[in-house]
This record gives structure tokens, sequence and C-alpha cells, in this order.
């Protein structure tokens, strides 16, 4: 009888998460370069962005959940502490298509408008930036949901429905197809047992928050989980092809390792 694989030993951190098989996706060389030889990640602002009201969001929803007074001043307050533990200097922002100012000003417009439209909607909260995990495929898998909640059903009174979202602060709105084949959505529909998942979208470029739910089925589910199958059964051949030279992620700008990749000149 063959030996059952030891995916633990096999896999860079002993396992994979969605934010790893997209890198995977994207270019399985700049995959190598950050989880295998462990090279870092270089902070820039549109991270910086994104992190800051990540977690000022999950701050306001724990205080909704545990039924605390709060207001936009006191989420700004805290989205302007988080900040600083991303600004790295003077000339972070530099190049960037907004000035500090600019930035905080549309996080208080996302953040006023998540408590005005989106809040009232919501009945209760299971999961704020909680962690998952579990085996898909034989694979260990480990991620954090963004949110888990319940809402009224639009017809049957009393009934509640469940729904796994992902924040995302973008300049392109997600689509129905974005949501439906989102590798990360399905993973996490996998391991929770929630079918019913979207994006919540706050775009940087109309500064409007847009939301894409979908009900994943069956095809859907045996997609991803083929997905997680295929890439772990290529990291274990150590199988890292570098991605189209054509691709926008395959710059100086956007890769991180674009410097010591070949694409790049390096070796």
């Amino acid at each position: 009888m063959p030996k059952k694989l030891d995916w633990t030993e096999i896999l860079p951190k002993g396992y994979l998460s969605p934010s790893a098989i997209d890198a995977y996706l994207m270019c399985p060389k700049a995959y190598e370069y950050r989880y295998v030889k462990k090279q870092k990640d270089k902070p820039s602002p549109a991270l910086s962005e994104g992190l800051t009201l990540h977690e000022t969001l999950a701050w306001i929803n724990q205080q909704v959940d545990d039924g605390e007074d709060w207001n936009i001043e006191d989420a700004l307050a805290f989205w302007d502490v988080a900040w600083v533990g991303h600004c790295h200097d003077e000339a972070f922002l530099e190049g960037y298509d907004a000035s500090l100012e600019e930035i905080r000003e549309r996080a208080e417009g996302f953040l006023k408008g998540w408590k005005k439209t989106h809040l009232p909607k919501i009945s209760s909260m299971s999961t704020i930036e909680g962690r998952v995990q579990g085996v898909v495929e034989g694979i260990p898998i480990l991620g954090y949901v963004d949110l888990i909640y319940s809402f009224k059903h639009p017809e049957v009174k009393r009934r509640k429905i469940k729904r796994l979202i992902d924040f995302k602060v973008v300049k392109r709105a997600k689509s129905e197809r974005d949501a439906l084949n989102s590798v990360q959505l399905g993973i996490y529909s996998i391991l929770t047992g929630i079918r019913n998942v979207g994006f919540v979208c706050f775009n940087k470029q109309t500064k409007k928050i847009t939301t894409t739910y979908v009900t994943l089925e069956d095809k859907h589910i045996k997609r991803v989980k083929g997905v997680v199958r295929s890439i772990a059964e290529a990291i274990k051949k150590t199988s890292f092809p570098v991605c189209d030279p054509g691709h926008w992620k395959c710059s100086e700008k956007f890769c991180d390792a674009f410097e010591v990749c070949p694409q790049g000149g390096g070796e």
C-alpha cells in the first residue's frame, strides 16, 4: 500500500491558504519567491489602505455584535491608529493615486455607507474576521473570513439566511462571474458549508460600496476542489514556471519578485 502523503511536510507553510492559491494562479514563480524562498512582501499604499479599512470594518462589526455604542468619529479614530501601523515613512505615498487626506476622506465615506446602508440589513453576526480551517481534497487549508452574518429571508417569516462575504478595496467592482469563479469564496464555502457568498466592494474610483452575492452550486465547488488539488500537486513537484510576461502583474510595479525573477532580468 502506497504511503499516505503528509501535506504538512510538503507544503511550505504546512497548509494552503486562499491567498497562497491566488498567488500561485497569478504567477507560480512569484509564489515560489514568496512562499518557498520566503521573500518578504514590499509594503505598498494600496495594501495599507486595504488593511486599514478591513481592520476598521472588523472593529465596527465587533462593536455592533457586542451591542456597544459607537459613531463615525470613533471609527475614524480607530482608522487613524490602524493607518499609522501600516504607513512606513513620509515618502510612502509618493506616486499613489491619493494623498493621505484623500484616503481618509474616502474611508470616511465607506464607513458611513456601511453604517447607513448595509448594517441595518444584518440580523446577527457569527464570524468577524474569523479563522477557518479544514481539509479540502486531503489538503490542509487555513484562512480568515471577513464576515459571516444572518439576514431575514425575503419571503419566509422568522427564517434567516446565512451569508459569507469578503471585503474588497478595489478600482473595479466584482461581477457575479467573479464571485462564482472565486477560489477564495469557494474554499470558504467548503470549509463553512455556507453556499450563499459574495463580495462587498469599496470602490476607490466611484467611492461607492457595491455588493455581489451568489449561491454556489455543486459544479462550482467541484471546480474549486480540483484547483486546490492541482496546485498542491504542482507544489509537490516543485513546478514554478513564470507567468505570461504580458500579464499586468508581471512588472516591477506590481510584482515584489520582479527584480530577481528571470522575467525581470534575474536568474
